[in-house]
């Protein structure tokens, strides 16, 4: 097998750049989204007014955003493990959508909690908790790079 070629590697790092960024983007249109539902006054579900119930789903959701962070780095990390040079690029960008992914749905959770009960703190709670995790996950050149190198032995 021939090794990746550094325009190969650059062209894979693009797309996964492109598509992390993309999601970024999504996490700042639910906050856009938040904002302009609670100035026009969307009131909330009829679901979220009752309140003891909607705080159980908050925290709920609140522990599982923290805990999905580690989860998508060991998710990404189990991708990556044993690749080959060759096929290192592929699964770089597998884990770095993989991760992303999983940072996009800790956002969403905020503008859903936010349909539910209209409270926009919920919003930004979350968006903060995603974009923190995009931040840690954004797929880095550098370690891109080390990862294509043949090992040594």
């Amino acid at each position: 097998m021939e090794a990746i070629t550094e325009q190969e590697l650059k062209s894979v790092y693009a797309r996964a750049a492109i598509i992390q960024g993309s999601l970024v983007v999504s996490v700042v249109v639910y906050v856009v989204v938040g904002e302009l539902l609670r100035m026009v006054g969307y009131p909330g579900s009829s679901l979220g007014h009752d309140g003891s119930w909607y705080q159980y789903i908050r925290y709920a959701l609140l522990a599982v955003s923290i805990i999905l962070l580690p989860i998508a780095g060991f998710i990404k990390s189990t991708v990556i493990a044993g690749a080959v040079p060759e096929n290192m690029p592929s699964k770089l960008m597998t884990g770095a959508v993989i991760a992303g992914a999983f940072c996009d749905a800790i956002g969403m959770f905020g503008l859903v909690l936010f349909l539910i009960a209209a409270n926009i703190v919920d919003v930004y709670i979350f968006a903060v908790i995603a974009l923190v995790g995009h931040a840690v996950f954004f797929p880095r050149y550098a370690e891109w790079e080390e990862r294509v190198q043949p090992r040594k032995w």
